[in-house]
């Protein structure tokens, strides 16, 4: 289970940077929350 959660919040990470890079394609600055 822990390492499936790892996954998890691996993806959501890389889903976020995905959509800042989407979003805000000029901002290098933008939030990575």
């Amino acid at each position: 289970v822990v390492t499936y959660r790892a996954a998890k919040e691996e993806e959501l990470e890389a889903c976020i940077e995905l959509q800042c890079m989407v979003f805000r394609p000029g901002q290098a600055d933008a939030p990575a929350r």
